[in-house]
């Protein structure tokens, strides 16, 4: 499975978890307790390079509890439905959460899709002037998610496309939204992005926080720039987030529309 079967369509979520470039039939996963990448292979019988394979971004994330990922068949102990075991879900009955932002072109979080946004765009960089800043009062001024330290900035790193900022703060930090707006998903279904937040700022602006710890929002909830909606998580020995901000299917350099500092 490539990285791309890891993101999903912000514009629609669609029933079920994508599939990527290269097919891959086997079982879902979900990571208990105590687990990790090196316990799954072996309670499977499958090779942890295979394991990796089907799951890329677990080679920098390793999975955490409750997260869900793909043992592929292929290489795998026989699956038989009738003898289920808690944890483990085939694919054909998967039905996570369905997310709908209408009238939204198809578009997938961490794709790499980054043309150039649109003229009409509905936002301006952080702006100092008092003056400029009544003059795009109406506008969306982004704030940091966190005061944490961004550890990997927006671009391609390793021919791959990094759609957004990685900020290290401390565990248990708040997660700010940075604009006000509606949350229009919540949860951790999505396989590779752990604890997931969108919030929807305007009909095609949307802000993305991924890899957090506990989440504190739920689907719907109107929430105001500033407020808290989730705390930071912590990924092996590391304490950080992924923060995005998305026009549309474009994804758009979260730095150059936050305040600097």
């Amino acid at each position: 499975m490539s990285i791309c079967s890891f993101y999903h369509y912000l514009a629609c979520l669609i029933l079920g978890l994508l599939v990527g470039c290269h097919s891959y039939e086997g079982v879902i996963h979900r990571v208990e307790s105590g687990e990790n990448i090196e316990s799954i292979a072996q309670k499977f019988d499958v090779s942890k390079e295979a394991l990796l394979k089907a799951n890329p971004r677990a080679k920098k994330f390793p999975p955490r509890p409750g997260e869900r990922i793909l043992v592929p068949k292929k290489i795998s102990r026989v699956y038989i439905p009738t003898q289920r075991r808690r944890g483990y879900i085939p694919i054909s009955e998967q039905n996570p959460p369905t997310v709908t932002f209408p009238d939204e072109p198809s578009t997938r979080v961490g794709s790499s899709d980054v043309s150039k946004p649109s003229k009409n765009v509905s936002m301006v960089p952080a702006l100092k002037s008092p003056q400029v800043r009544q003059k795009y009062k109406n506008k969306l001024q982004f704030l940091w998610p966190s005061e944490g330290r961004v550890v990997s900035k927006y671009g391609k790193k390793d021919q791959k496309m990094h759609n957004g900022i990685d900020i290290r703060a401390s565990s248990q930090a708040p997660v700010l939204a940075s604009e006000d707006g509606k949350v229009v998903f919540s949860g951790n279904e999505l396989q590779g992005y752990g604890n997931l937040v969108i919030v929807r700022h305007q009909p095609k602006i949307y802000s993305v926080y991924a890899y957090l710890g506990t989440i504190l929002v739920k689907k719907g909830d109107l929430v105001k720039k500033g407020q808290a909606i989730a705390k930071v998580g912590k990924t092996s020995d590391t304490a950080f987030f992924h923060f995005e901000i998305r026009q549309g299917k474009q994804a758009l350099d979260p730095l150059k529309h936050l305040p600097s500092r």
